[in-house]
């Protein structure tokens, strides 16, 4: 049952590069097993924001490559913020 978390949270990120990037929650187990979801995470695990990202850059400039990632540090910044009140 464990690895198939694995498998749906791996197919979850792997869903999730058609796109540019996508909210979703990590949850970590006690013994340190990670799942992806963008679901609730099961009870037990401590979850957390994470922002998925498509792992290519586009072929717009590096201007705006760079522009998003100063996006990507402030709305990271902010996540980490979101999930310290979850």
């Amino acid at each position: 049952m464990g690895s198939m978390r694995y498998v749906v949270g791996a197919g979850l990120l792997c869903a999730t590069l058609g796109t540019q990037a996508q909210t979703v929650l990590r949850c970590e187990g006690e013994d340190g097993h990670l799942t992806f979801t963008t679901q609730q995470c099961p009870s037990g695990t401590l979850q957390s924001l994470q922002q998925a990202y498509h792992p290519f850059l586009s072929s717009e400039s590096e201007r705006t490559a760079t522009k998003e990632r100063v996006e990507r540090k402030q709305l990271d910044a902010e996540l980490k913020r979101q999930s310290e009140d979850l």
